[in-house]
């Protein structure tokens, strides 16, 4: 799994590519082989759930800053560096429209977070 990306904003795409390569046994029933790829899954939501708490930390730390200096929340050059940076890093199977669609709402939800 790929977890040293630079930029806070592509920590979510390494598991979203990232939900293993270990095959269920084919001697397996295809109920328990679904209830296996389904706690593949679970875990894999729970990453993704730690890593946009993380970034929303960051979030929260540069917040602050921000209103400092006086930036406004909404930053659209930002946001276009953080879709370009998800269309460099996807490798799919994902298109590239579904990972910026996942994207929009992970920055409202941060735009969001900066204005409480």
């Amino acid at each position: 799994m790929r977890t040293s990306i630079a930029l806070p904003a592509a920590l979510l795409v390494p598991l979203l590519f990232s939900c293993g390569t270990t095959q269920p046994s084919s001697a397996q029933d295809p109920a328990s082989e679904l209830a296996v790829w389904r706690g593949k899954i679970d875990e894999v939501d729970k990453e993704i759930v730690a890593l946009l708490n993380r970034r929303a930390g960051y979030v929260q730390q540069l917040a602050p800053l921000k209103k400092q200096i006086g930036m406004a929340v909404l930053d659209p050059g930002r946001e276009e560096i953080v879709r370009n940076n998800l269309r460099e890093a996807n490798q799919g199977p994902l298109t590239d429209q579904a990972v910026t669609a996942v994207y929009e709402s992970i920055m409202a939800a941060m735009r969001d977070l900066q204005t409480r």
